[in-house]
């Protein structure tokens, strides 16, 4: 309930196919004093623009990147109801099969927009060079050229934020993709969602440490205080982490966890792979059993999100769920009639 009323505390946008996209209030605020202060001691309406345009480029980063989780979410059997943008960056709120493969192509689909988005960007502007429509630009690594179109001056700004962003989300911290990835890796080798849970927190710790002494001995004033203030919050996460861990069953972390390693279901399509290379079947036999592999893969993952969201109901009423959440369950159930 905690991190739903700060979802909903802000300015609803705009909904697209079922993900409700927010302003944090608190981002609201910054965007007024941001205003304020380029106005007051800059030279008014042209610093305004130059200002709008990297702000614009950089939330357009961060938007789709949180759409990246949100597709991948959908992708592996999940959903996604909703994005929240705030001064941090954004937050999207996804629901994915409590398994590794699942939990680390979430985590990955954020980075994979901004790599795609920064190569498309590289060679359009390398198209541009060579063709003479902005002469001169090469790739623009973090250096913008203020006295270049309005729209090129937003192209330059988006491919800088899509490579900042790809390579600070990429560090071993949890909960940044890099530390999500981490994690899943760590959960599908060491089949133990909690021992690969306590391998992270640690790795997270002393990532944080090394970052905090970056900010204080390399970065620059602005950029310092932005970073301590996502150290301080990813600290706080990982080290709720690391307390739902002392929570759990000591199975849970030390030991196999069946609820949350590898499925029955994955298991046996592990051994009938390795039976399939022994029989040499034929392409079309090997086309099959991999379609009703996948398609029992994503019947088990269906149901797996029902059961949740049934003990959802019953622990806090129909009213809790979210509009996406209903959409979802008379979706399935129209599917698990059908079957």
């Amino acid at each position: 309930m905690e991190q739903r009323n700060f979802r909903t505390s802000g300015l609803w946008i705009a909904r697209l196919r079922g993900i409700d996209l927010w302003i944090h209030w608190s981002l609201l605020l910054l965007f007024a004093y941001e205003i304020y202060k380029h106005w007051i001691h800059m030279a008014g309406w042209e610093s305004l623009g130059y200002w709008g345009l990297w702000t614009a480029a950089i939330f357009a980063t961060i938007f789709l990147h949180e759409l990246g989780h949100c597709y991948a979410a959908f992708r592996v059997g999940g959903g996604a109801d909703a994005i929240v943008l705030w001064p941090l960056g954004g937050l999207a709120y996804c629901d994915a099969p409590r398994a590794p493969r699942a939990q680390f192509w979430v985590a990955a689909g954020g980075p994979l927009v901004n790599v795609g988005l920064a190569a498309f960007l590289a060679a359009a502007f390398l198209a541009m060079d060579s063709s003479g429509l902005a002469p001169g630009i090469g790739i623009p690594f973090f250096s913008i050229n203020f006295s270049a179109p309005y729209w090129l001056i937003f192209l330059q700004g988006f491919f800088s934020w899509n490579i900042t962003i790809l390579l600070f989300n990429l560090l071993p911290i949890y909960p940044l993709d890099g530390g999500r990835i981490f994690q899943a890796v760590l959960w599908a080798r060491l089949r133990s969602y909690g021992r690969a849970s306590l391998v992270t927190v640690w790795a997270s710790r002393v990532a944080l440490l090394l970052l905090v002494l970056f900010a204080f001995f390399f970065a620059g004033e602005s950029t310092r205080w932005l970073t301590l203030a996502i150290a301080v919050w990813a600290f706080m996460h990982t080290e709720m982490l690391r307390h739902r861990l002392q929570e759990e069953e000591e199975d849970h972390v030390f030991g196999y966890d069946f609820s949350r390693g590898y499925t029955s279901l994955e298991r046996t399509m592990v051994k009938e792979k390795r039976r399939s290379r022994r029989q040499k079947l034929s392409f079309f036999e090997r086309y099959k059993r991999h379609l009703a592999k996948k398609r029992a893969l994503k019947l088990a993952a269906l149901k797996d999100r029902v059961d949740r969201l049934l003990e959802k109901i019953s622990r806090e009423g129909m009213q809790s769920l979210t509009p996406g959440e209903h959409r979802f369950l008379e979706g399935a159930s129209r599917k698990l009639k059908e079957r």
